[in-house]
């Protein structure tokens, strides 16, 4: 059976593997927006969604996530029509946001979790996601925030909150997490630019704070460096992913499967690594040219982002 490890202080126990939400798009076909200067042609039709969450939960996966209401729509029939709901932790995006120099909107917070529990199907959302920006940390707008979503909590439509920032705004995250008002934050984090989620993670540790790490193959770089590198997928894979679980203060990372055998060969690519063999898997490819155009995208959209494994920084 997959590895479970505690969130946090939340009391929820998760698999060190999710399944990500990129197999139920707004509309099959679609172009979906991605990092890194990417965009994919996602599609899923609903008996293959079904069989990827039937496959994942076979393989011991109990964390499914979700992005916008469109989304969550699907992966909640899903979960329904398989009768799971009591057995798996549901994460998904909450379309709320806070404008400058306006009070916390606690009744519209509450209409947002509301309206992504009718959208699941649910009554209650283990993990809303919330989006926080630096002009948060102004007085007294953070704490009436988690506030509200305490009061949230109380009234059982939410379990713990989870906190996401911009890559640019991770001061919001920080500053929550030293506060203690931050169980659970989440952050785009892989093993080609572990920056800057890695800079989270000593305050996480402090906190005793759940993390939850998405787009561990930074929207396919990862496997374009290995395929080139002549690595298997599945040694890419593991390396990938499990460097990602072998940092402190990790506690899960999300993965998107777009049929069942990814999520078969993902699930093994973790459990049979070692940290050698990752070591082995990084040094090669770091030295192709997939890599330089990886780091050139990146050097492009935000500079201050990059890291060279190489050189050993920017």
């Amino acid at each position: 059976m997959m590895e479970r490890r505690p969130l946090g202080r939340t009391g929820i126990d998760i698999s060190v593997l999710g399944l990500g939400a990129h197999l139920f798009p707004a509309q099959a076909g679609s172009y979906y927006p991605g990092f890194y200067g990417r965009h994919f042609l996602e599609s899923g039709a609903p008996a293959a969604r079904r069989t990827v969450v039937e496959r994942a939960v076979e393989s011991g996966i109990n964390l499914f996530a979700s992005d916008f209401d469109f989304e969550a729509a699907a992966l909640g029939r899903v979960v329904r029509e398989m009768n799971i709901r009591e057995r798996i932790v549901l994460t998904a995006v909450v379309d709320f946001r806070l404008r400058p120099d306006e009070p916390v909107d606690w009744p519209g917070l509450e209409k947002a979790i509301d309206r992504m529990l009718t959208r699941l199907g649910t009554d209650r959302l283990d993990l809303p996601q919330i989006r926080v920006s630096n002009w948060y940390l102004k007085e007294g707008v953070l704490g009436d925030l988690v506030e509200g979503l305490e009061r949230l909590r109380a009234k059982g439509k939410i379990t713990a909150p989870a906190f996401y920032s911009g890559d640019d705004e991770i001061e919001v995250l920080w500053a929550g997490l030293e506060r203690g008002w931050f169980p659970v934050v989440m952050r785009a984090f892989g093993l080609l630019n572990p920056t800057p989620a890695s800079r989270l993670l000593p305050s996480v540790v402090r906190a005793r704070a759940g993390f939850i790490g998405f787009v561990p193959f930074q929207k396919g770089w990862l496997f374009d460096c290995g395929r080139e590198a002549g690595l298997p997928g599945s040694d890419t894979a593991g390396a990938g992913l499990g460097w990602v679980l072998d940092q402190a203060g990790v506690t899960g990372v999300l993965f998107g499967a777009s049929g069942p055998d990814e999520v078969t060969e993902n699930v093994r690519a973790v459990s049979g690594r070692s940290a050698a063999e990752a070591r082995s898997v990084l040094d090669r490819l770091t030295r192709t040219s997939a890599y330089d155009r990886f780091l050139s995208e990146v050097r492009r959209a935000a500079p201050d982002l990059a890291f060279d494994w190489r050189g050993g920084g920017a």
